[in-house]
């Protein structure tokens, strides 16, 4: 994986041992200082509305998204480039924050919000859209894009049904759904953010060409 997907998974990895440790030793809590709600913002805690995502709490669910992001993220991003997924990203974690803010402000005081579920979610989405007959590998078992997509989908249902606030997921959804619009509208300008990865270009149309058994998409 390129290196900016290291960083990545470093700095999730690294905040989940940061809040592990201080909660162990009681001398400071992450979980308190950089997850987002109004009363943070009310504090002027700015940089709360982008630094919620690190934040995880469960040893499982840190495991489950570093996957997720070693190897959807990390094959996304060789195609679309780091600008684009620098977008994508602040797309997810911007519009999830923005609108569990809105929802704060009329429903609340809300659990804060935290994790990065809105960028997991889109990933797995888009995923599942552009590669629906890839086979993947689960534990050891051949599985094609799609299903494997919706499998991961079934444990981010689950994980919502078991979310003590429902209300903090729907600003993690409207992440989602703003990150798959962006790479939608993308797409539709036969950017980078399309299928294929390609470059954009004024006269390049997307054609579909066959390569085997698997359905390539180039620009």
């Amino acid at each position: 994986a390129d290196r900016f997907i290291k960083v990545w998974l470093g700095i999730y990895v690294g905040f989940f041992i940061l809040n592990t440790l201080g909660q162990a030793t009681g001398l400071f809590s992450v979980f308190s200082a950089w997850t987002l709600s109004c009363a943070q913002i009310s504090d002027f805690k700015i940089w709360t509305i982008f630094s919620y995502w690190p934040v995880s709490l469960d040893l499982l669910e840190v495991l489950f998204n570093g996957l997720l992001f070693w190897f959807i993220g990390g094959e996304l991003y060789a195609l679309w480039g780091q600008k684009r997924f620098c977008h994508f990203l602040a797309v997810c974690i911007l519009g999830g924050g923005c609108g569990y803010l809105v929802l704060d402000f009329i429903f609340g005081p809300l659990p804060p919000l935290y994790g990065p579920h809105s960028v997991a979610t889109a990933l797995i989405l888009i995923y599942a859209f552009m590669y629906p007959d890839r086979e993947l590998f689960l534990l050891f078992f051949p599985v094609k894009g799609r299903y494997f997509c919706m499998i991961l989908l079934g444990m981010e249902g689950y994980r919502f049904l078991m979310a003590p606030s429902k209300l903090n997921y729907l600003g993690h959804l409207l992440g989602t759904s703003l990150g798959i619009l962006w790479w939608w509208m993308s797409f539709r300008r036969g950017s980078r953010g399309s299928r294929s990865g390609g470059t954009r270009g004024k006269n390049k149309r997307l054609s579909l060409v066959k390569t085997g058994d698997t359905a390539q998409y180039w620009q």
